[in-house]
């Protein structure tokens, strides 16, 4: 039931958000963060899913915050400071923010999709993920 409610609510949030009417804010994402980590959490213990379909899940946001966290140490910047350097960021300047939205919605998608259903071994995913993402960051 409380997927169903958060799904009916990030559906109207994206309907909306789309035409720059409404914003999710920072304390709505932290709160859907929230909910998803606990979810994931609940779903490894009790449903015993596999750590590679959890890696799938979460494979952007961590190699996104490991990048930038390298890069500013390497820059002598505070890894710990705000930019405009994450993923979407960087897609920004080249897509407007539906295309953002869609690609990345997309890429989750096939690699939840060839981790469940083809059973394509998380190795492949994760080098398919790196040429993927190193093509969407070039400047």
């Amino acid at each position: 039931m409380l997927n169903i409610l958060i799904l009916i609510y990030l559906i109207f949030f994206f309907f909306f958000n789309f035409n720059e009417k409404i914003f999710l804010g920072d304390s709505g994402i932290y709160i859907l963060s929230i909910i998803a980590a606990i979810s994931l959490i609940y779903n490894y213990n009790i449903l015993n899913l596999y750590v590679e379909d959890v890696a799938c899940l979460v494979l952007f946001p961590i190699f996104d915050l490991l990048r930038l966290f390298f890069s500013r140490i390497r820059n002598n910047q505070n890894p710990l400071v705000g930019d405009r350097s994450h993923i979407h960021h960087i897609m920004l300047k080249k897509f407007d923010q539906t295309k953002v939205v869609l690609i990345l919605i997309i890429l989750a998608t096939i690699m939840a999709i060839s981790q469940y259903i083809f059973k394509i071994n998380f190795i492949i995913i994760f080098f398919i993920f790196i040429i993927i993402y190193s093509y969407l960051i070039k400047k």
